[in-house]
């Protein structure tokens, strides 16, 4: 369906859409409300660690990385649920996918950390 919004009208509604994802997401998702306390944590966490300025832009942007695969495999088991609440093996691999995912990116942003902290 095509908008009939243009220009900076469109671009106000496009981020009106997206907040209200965010707020959704937060609202039903105990997931992505655990991460952003693991991102506030770790901003947190930077006033207390010495590293170079480039080295904390990087490791703050970082911290993002986390919250988008969070939006990502939350999107993703939203419209495996909209699909159908009975049990289907594609389903649950589609939703371990979308938990691998988020899965890795921690693990990604721990390693960068350590090795922007230690290098």
């Amino acid at each position: 369906m095509k908008s009939e919004h243009t220009g900076i009208k469109r671009i106000l509604r496009a981020f009106g859409y997206s907040w209200n994802g965010l707020v959704s997401t937060f609202k039903t998702e105990a997931a992505f409300r655990q991460d952003l306390m693991l991102c506030v944590g770790g901003i947190a966490l930077q006033f207390f660690i010495d590293v170079p300025t480039l080295h904390r832009i990087i490791m703050l942007f970082s911290l993002t990385f986390i919250i988008l695969a969070e939006l990502i495999n939350t999107a993703l088991e939203t419209v495996i649920d909209r699909i159908g609440a009975e049990y289907n093996p594609m389903s649950g691999r589609v939703k371990d996918i979308g938990s691998a995912v988020v899965m890795l990116t921690i693990i990604s942003v721990v390693v960068l950390w350590i090795c922007l902290i230690v290098l």
